[in-house]
């Protein structure tokens, strides 16, 4: 939607809200009235017309726009060339795509049903053969496409995608009319997944969904036997512990009922799947660009298509795909206005539903998506257009929003009882402690007691979730307030134990919580030197970015030379400094001093979040590599173990990190000689 007409309609929202309907629509009782009242404004409103009829033509100017613009996929493969040339594989494999995809448009326009479309893509292939490698239209040619996206994936180290596209090619093609790189490469590819299977990107991880521990609940979908539903007055519906239930255990293992891609994942995960892609296979569909190469394989395997899906329907029973290529941040405002838009029809076409009806249900949908949606999230690599660095930065990312009807029975807690991990779109519910029979067991919807204040907790829960959350950490609050104020404190001066803060006319008072000491001091300097030392640390980042990382080294040193001298020894800006510059040395191969920096910035956070934490798992597991990189095998060894044992409590043995950690230690007993009972 255009921001002006965005901006119109909020205006006038916020315009009604401060008028006299307020109290009046106040007492109404039902989602029933509410809409219907809604409505009564909209169509008597004349600023409410206007809007809504330019918002009408909009959506319809878009449509007829989008409908208009197939593109050349000549456009796309000049922009994958230029990727291509600063070895930014993963967008130059996009382009390419995308290239393909405009190709098969293109050929398509003139069909009017999409039940026709495989017949028209078996025609089209047969045709390619006698091509040339452009054509008259100004398109490329599709043969000479995959062959070039072959070759990319194949400096990305994408072997299997990369023969992949070279059976693609075969079809398109005689075999005998493939060129002799496109053999060779064939055959390197062969070579190299034959040797190195472990290290294939894109497998099939369907087989890495886990099941519920103890076998399948009878009444409750998805859920485990070891759970079972309960209701209050005071709670509503919840899960409860029918068992016993041990860290680790897998309560819950769900497919969304249905889900959406944030827009800007749209090119780089599957809008059906949720996988990551890695060679794409487009649709001929322009709602719904690109599915992932596991989702093409598993409809041929199961013979609902005969060659590769070209629709979204095809793929899968998730109806929620994008509505049309929407601008960062509005998709959920043009999905309802296109369904309010409905209601407000130009012609006399039959409905099984009346428009109050639909109305309502879209009133009442609206109002549950806020309290009962989940985020899909995955880590990802944050390295951008150099994937192949010796460090690699990752980071926990949102890839799109789901509906998860069993994991919406979990009430919350500030301190939960379990873990929710995905595998692509799947949701897993993990307990990640000792839960006993007739317990409650509780997720934390955002807001946990590590990582937010009592107040601002309070604050979001109540905001989306409306409620007033009495959760035992909450109940507590003084306890875990005073175990978290390290993580944030300055050091005493006099005994190095932590300082509250609080603020007066003449300045920041901080008061020593050792009792012994209680010293009371103004930090007004050691809040100015604070802040300088974050300008440093701020300058080191990107100095390690944009110029080198001995440069960065200097900066992160002094940075930490004065934060040592000023914050607690387990303060998070502290840890944050470690970590850095283990990261630098990591980076120039002096793994030793790398070693030395993380396990501070470990120990930190074991301290603040707890030795069975997943943010101790992944330090541990960071921790690992350099011991690993480092040969100090006996550390490495006892490290490796912690964080394979956390990690598999989390995210179960398929985890791609507990893989790697269990590789990293058959690696080093077989290197170093030492059996597990000889390793500590």
């Amino acid at each position: 939607m255009a921001l002006h007409l965005k901006d119109e309609w909020e205006n006038f929202v916020v315009e009604q809200l401060r008028g006299p309907y307020m109290k009046e629509f106040g007492n109404l009782k039902t989602d029933g009235e509410r809409y219907k009242f809604c409505k009564y404004i909209l169509r008597n409103n004349t600023v409410a017309q206007e809007i809504i009829s330019q918002i009408q033509k909009l959506l319809s100017t878009r449509s007829q726009q989008k409908a208009k613009s197939a593109g050349n996929g000549q456009e796309y493969l000049h922009v994958g060339e230029e990727h291509l040339r600063r070895r930014d594989f993963k967008k130059a494999v996009i382009c390419l795509s995308l290239a393909i995809q405009q190709v098969l448009l293109s050929r398509s326009d003139n069909q009017t049903a999409l039940s026709n479309q495989h017949n028209d893509l078996c025609d089209l292939t047969s045709s390619d053969s006698t091509e040339d490698t452009s054509r008259s239209d100004g398109q490329p040619n599709l043969a000479a496409l995959y062959t070039q996206r072959a070759e990319v994936l194949y400096q990305a180290q994408e072997y299997k995608a990369c023969l992949n596209d070279i059976q693609e090619v075969i079809s398109l093609q005689h075999p005998q009319a493939l060129s002799g790189k496109l053999v060779n490469l064939q055959k390197f590819c062969q070579r190299k997944l034959s040797s190195s299977q472990h290290l294939i990107h894109g497998e099939d991880t369907s087989q890495n969904i886990p099941t519920v521990t103890g076998g399948q609940h009878s009444k409750i979908a998805n859920g485990s036997s070891l759970i079972e539903i309960s209701c209050t007055a005071s709670q509503g519906r919840f899960l409860k512990a029918s068992d016993d239930i041990r860290a680790g255990d897998t309560l819950i293992s769900e497919a969304p009922y249905a889900a959406v891609l944030l827009p800007e994942n749209a090119l780089t995960h599957c809008e059906c799947c949720m996988k990551t892609l890695i060679a794409p296979f487009p649709t001929l569909d322009r709602n719904c660009a690109l599915l992932s190469e596991f989702l093409q394989d598993v409809l041929i395997k199961k013979e609902e298509l005969p060659t590769r899906p070209t629709n979204c329907d095809d793929c899968t029973r998730n109806r929620l795909c994008q509505v049309n290529e929407q601008p960062h941040g509005q998709f959920k405002q043009n999905y309802i206005f296109q369904n309010l838009q409905s209601l407000f029809p130009t012609d006399t076409s039959p409905s099984s539903l009346g428009g109050d009806v639909v109305g309502c249900l879209l009133f009442h949908h609206s109002q549950q998506m806020a309290c009962n949606v989940h985020a899909i999230t995955a880590i990802v690599s944050t390295n951008g257009d150099k994937p192949r660095q010796q460090v690699v930065s990752r980071e926990q990312k949102r890839i799109g929003s789901a509906i998860y009807p069993t994991a919406s029975l979990l009430n919350h807690a500030c301190d939960p009882d379990v873990i929710v991990s995905f595998v692509d779109g799947h949701l897993v519910v993990r307990a990640t402690h000792n839960i006993s029979k007739g317990s409650e067991i509780s997720h934390c919807y955002g807001p946990h007691v590590s990582r937010m204040g009592y107040e601002d907790r309070q604050k979001l829960l109540y905001k989306q979730y409306f409620f007033t959350c009495q959760c035992t950490a909450c109940k507590s609050d003084e306890e875990m307030e005073n175990k978290r104020l390290c993580f944030s404190a300055f050091a005493c001066p006099q005994c190095k134990h932590a300082m509250r803060l609080s603020s007066v006319a003449s300045g920041n008072i901080g008061t020593c919580q050792n009792r012994e000491c209680n010293l009371e001091k103004n930090m007004l300097d050691e809040c100015r030197l604070a802040r300088e030392a974050e300008l440093l640390f701020v300058k080191g980042v990107r100095l390690l970015e944009r110029v080198g990382v001995k440069e960065a080294l200097d900066v992160f040193h002094e940075c930490l030379r004065r934060r040592k001298t000023l914050l607690h020894a387990y303060n998070k800006d502290l840890a944050e400094t470690h970590d850095a510059i283990a990261r630098c040395y990591a980076m120039i191969g002096d793994f030793k001093k790398a070693c030395y920096y993380c396990s501070y910035s470990c120990e930190a956070v074991e301290k603040a979040f707890g030795s069975s934490s997943v943010e101790y798992a992944h330090e541990l597991h960071k921790l690992s590599q350099l011991l690993f990189n480092d040969r100090q095998i006996k550390k490495a060894l006892s490290t490796i173990d912690k964080a394979t044992n956390l990690l598999t409590r989390h995210y179960g043995r398929s985890n791609p990190d507990v893989k790697e950690l269990s590789e990293m230690k058959r690696c080093l007993v077989s290197v170093g000689g030492y059996a597990r009972n000889n390793s500590s």
